[in-house]
């Protein structure tokens, strides 16, 4: 006698469903705008680097994955009991959704191999051509084709099959008395395409950034300590020398004086903007980190739930419909975090130099570049008689102390430990290491082709 399959089930009210199927289409609308955004600004800039390739890859993946998941409510096999009210597609379109479904899994290792570029270019010094060579190549390889071949695995031994806690298709488990064929290991099979990796991604993420975050933190403390100190001795110095000169000349002082106050501002100066460039370089890892959890956390809730077969449980859409939601709005959404995350820096930056411009001219400047000319204006500013388009044709400008944080010296020096973080001035050498395209200062020293270069 064959027992039936569901006992209990929820299942979302058709309102419910209506509105998670919607919320999922909108999400990856957005995101795919802003993968979309990031492909097209990294295929049509001249620079070429190991952050902008991951990011492309990652980017790419999102795009083919989102697809998948805005068609999850749709082209699901229709005529289950856990079936979407809108759902009308058949065995073979449940299969196909099973595998984008499956190379969705790539976005959890480029999250990982991003986490790793950031520790490796930060906390160890590596330089990018260095990575290029021994990592890079074998993290596109290893994701891409990893994630091809379990997806063309799960569709050839017919394992992506309609999702009890829907919406969506991936590895399955038969109905209880049906197993035949490879659906009896569905619960191992599920844990070796999805379960381990997305888990390793998780900690690798967790643990890089940890690392990266106490790294960053003890660097700038000493840092501070020793800029302090460096103030220390210097004003020290000009004290024991002001004595000595007005001992021989007790009228003519204004000189050192001033020369004492430019020496301890420019010290002051130069030491705040390195803090603050690191600084910048973990807010901008961790909010990747941020996105990256904010976008999958529900995810890995829901299947954690659905592998102990919680929606068989009485009373279980009390948790269920509110995870289900959330995951609708944000599972979809990765590409827009991450594209806000990447332009982040650049806007910024377009910010600074064309201040007088809308913002959405700014936005745009931030993923176009330099195709993006300042909008000019007659307006009359009534406190500076300066017209805007003035201000911004200056703007647009940039000195000659940025022109040459933009072009890297020829005669950089090449070891790797110049990426390293201390006071002696390799600050900023570390920063350009692991900086997502973050603005350049003037009191910058060059660095090497790194994600720091100006977009302008």
């Amino acid at each position: 006698m064959v027992e039936p399959r569901y006992t209990y089930l929820y299942v979302p009210s058709e309102e419910s469903q209506k509105a998670i199927s919607i919320l999922m289409v909108l999400s990856a609308i957005l995101s795919l705008v802003g993968s979309s955004c990031i492909v097209y600004h990294v295929r049509h800039n001249s620079k070429s680097t190991p952050y902008r390739r991951i990011m492309l890859g990652t980017s790419v993946c999102d795009i083919v994955s989102t697809i998948g998941y805005a068609l999850q409510p749709y082209v699901s096999l229709r005529g289950e009991p856990s079936s979407f009210v809108w759902s009308f597609g058949n065995a073979a379109s449940c299969s196909l959704i099973g595998a984008l479904a499956q190379f969705g899994f790539s976005a959890h290792l480029y999250s990982a191999a991003l986490s790793y570029y950031f520790l490796s270019t930060i906390r160890y010094g590596t330089r990018e051509a260095t990575f290029a060579k021994k990592y890079e190549r074998w993290i596109h390889f290893t994701i891409v084709s990893w994630s091809l071949v379990t997806s063309i695995i799960g569709v050839a031994l017919d394992v992506f099959h309609l999702n009890d806690l829907g919406p969506g298709c991936w590895v399955s488990g038969a109905p209880f008395g049906e197993c035949t064929g490879f659906r009896c290991w569905a619960e191992p099979i599920a844990w070796v395409m999805g379960g381990i990796p997305t888990l390793l991604s998780f900690f690798t993420v967790l643990i890089n950034n940890l690392r990266l975050y106490c790294y960053v933190r003890i660097t700038v403390r000493e840092g501070q300590r020793k800029a302090l100190k460096k103030e220390s001795q210097m004003t020290s110095y000009r004290i024991h020398n002001h004595q000595q000169v007005q001992d021989n000349d007790p009228i003519d002082t204004s000189t050192d004086k001033e020369t004492s106050t430019t020496t301890k501002s420019s010290v002051l100066t130069s030491s705040e903007k390195q803090w603050k460039r690191v600084r910048e370089v973990g807010r901008q890892s961790f909010l990747y980190v941020g996105a990256y959890l904010l976008s999958f956390f529900w995810t890995i809730v829901k299947q954690a739930l659905d592998g102990q077969q919680f929606e068989r449980s009485p009373g279980s859409g009390t948790y269920l419909l509110p995870i289900s939601i959330l995951q609708a709005i944000f599972l979809p959404v990765q590409g827009l975090f991450n594209a806000l995350i990447f332009f982040r820096p650049k806007y910024k930056q377009a910010r600074q130099r064309h201040g007088a411009q809308s913002r959405l001219w700014l936005a745009r400047r931030a993923v176009l570049g330099g195709n993006m000319r300042p909008i000019e204006t007659n307006t009359i500013d009534p406190m500076s008689r300066r017209s805007t388009a003035t201000r911004a044709k200056a703007a647009s400008q940039p000195s000659a102390t940025e022109s040459a944080v933009e072009q890297p010296s020829a005669s950089e020096p090449s070891a790797a430990g110049q990426n390293r973080v201390n006071f002696t001035g390799e600050v900023v050498s570390c920063c350009s290491s692991a900086m997502t395209d973050a603005p350049q200062t003037a009191s910058s020293a060059p660095a090497e082709e790194h994600p720091t270069e100006s977009t302008e």
